[in-house]
């Protein structure tokens, strides 16, 4: 197996003030796999075992984004830190994929380093999926209490190879609260 991933990123704030911040967070990755492997196909019969020869060639390419603006406000003794922003992540893939015969082997007398064929072409497919996010939540510290609330807006779509698109979306919400003791302990 030859595997290579690399990645880069960055990461821009800027305060306007004390009470407002914008941040940006940007990476990109890029993600190369070359597998080759012998896998059982059929148990067969006695202690004959059936194997096919199989290759993988992935190359997947992707980057990531999140904005955001970043909010401390007051109302009564309620600290607010307001949170909205969006992300959004594009990707591709191209994967092709081999598979053929190979030598079967005898689990009680196994012969190995045994010469393989090259297996034959079967399928590639070529993937390009997005993700778009927007979202908002809100962090209060009241006395030792912190509640959190906060709703997200999501919608992705991927296609491969001239086949339909897909396109889901969806609303998820997260709320919770939190006793913050003296001691610091957070039950």
């Amino acid at each position: 197996m030859h595997s290579r991933k690399r990645k880069a990123g960055g990461e821009f704030s800027h305060r306007f003030s004390p009470l407002l911040t914008f941040q940006q967070f940007l990476r990109r990755g890029r993600y190369d796999d070359y597998l080759k492997s012998l896998i059982v196909w059929d148990p067969g019969a006695g202690s004959e075992i059936i194997r096919k020869a199989r290759i993988f060639d992935q190359h997947n390419r992707e980057t990531q984004s999140d904005t955001r603006l970043q909010w401390r406000f007051a109302t009564g003794a309620a600290q607010h830190t307001l949170l909205t922003g969006l992300d959004w992540r594009r990707g591709k893939e191209k994967l092709d994929t081999w598979l053929g015969s190979a030598p079967s082997i005898d689990w009680r007398r196994p012969v190995y380093a045994v010469a393989v064929d090259a297996p034959p072409y079967q399928f590639g497919r070529d993937t390009a999926m997005r993700q778009t996010g927007l979202y908002a939540q809100d962090q209060i510290a009241l006395g030792p209490w912190r509640f959190i609330a906060g709703l997200r807006r999501d919608h992705a779509s991927s296609r491969s190879d001239g086949d339909a698109r897909q396109k889901d979306s969806k609303l998820t919400w997260r709320a919770g609260a939190l006793y913050q003791a003296a001691s610091g302990l957070r039950p």
